[in-house]
């Protein structure tokens, strides 16, 4: 059994959560970066949707893959079997809480803080076009409820005073996918406000942060 190959762009958060996962389990893999300068016929302003939402491919003994959560399964899978180490937490109940978080990441946090904040404080910029001020505007609240939100739901998995990660004392899937999300948004002008307004989240920065091995897979524009 050979590797598993990563495929997609090192810029999409989607794509660096799979890499996080494998740089966290210490499994060794492939990552393959799509040049997006070389696409003809395509102009930079129409790539924002490709920046905004571009999910990952593994490739891995003959299995393809193409679902951002289902990557992260399969990663955990393979640590566990290969390496014993594993980022879904041990408890039915914390389990079902770093699922239910991860969905909030997926279906709300993700599309606010990427498809809108980052979207037009960063990308849009980066391809050459004019941040859109009202789009900016309501990505910023929603987002806002969004970090409420998941600061709650962290709360229901420990208290704090022991642990400094969302789900427990150590980094799990839930934390992996949204550290690439908080990573460009803290390369924004309003990261760290955003942040600031909570402990519970600020306190998970700092931690984040002194992940060393896991530095190589965080998001980067070209």
């Amino acid at each position: 059994m050979g590797d598993p190959t990563l495929y997609g762009p090192a810029h999409s958060t989607m794509v660096s959560s799979a890499r996080l996962a494998m740089l966290a389990l210490d499994l060794p893999h492939d990552f393959v970066e799509p040049d997006l300068h070389r696409l003809d016929g395509a102009r930079m302003t129409d790539l924002l949707p490709y920046f905004v939402s571009q999910p990952p491919t593994l490739l891995h003994d003959g299995l393809s893959l193409h679902d951002t959560e289902a990557i992260l399964l399969y990663i955990d899978a393979i640590g566990s079997e290969m390496k014993g180490m594993a980022l879904q937490p041990p408890t039915p109940r914390l389990k079902a809480l770093m699922w239910q978080i991860m969905s909030l990441i997926r279906d709300h946090l993700h599309p606010a803080t990427i498809g809108g904040v980052v979207a037009q404080r960063v990308f849009v910029p980066h391809l050459g076009g004019r941040p859109d001020v009202e789009k900016l505007t309501a990505a910023v609240v929603k987002q806002q409820d969004c970090l409420t939100l998941l600061e709650q739901l962290s709360y229901l998995c420990h208290d704090g005073d022991h642990a400094d990660f969302l789900i427990d004392d150590q980094p799990r899937l839930a934390d992996l996918l949204l550290m690439p999300i908080l990573h460009h948004l803290m390369q924004t002008d309003l990261g760290p406000a955003c942040l600031a307004r909570s402990v519970r989240l600020s306190r998970w920065w700092l931690a984040v942060q002194k992940l060393e091995k896991l530095r190589e897979g965080l998001p980067r524009l070209a």
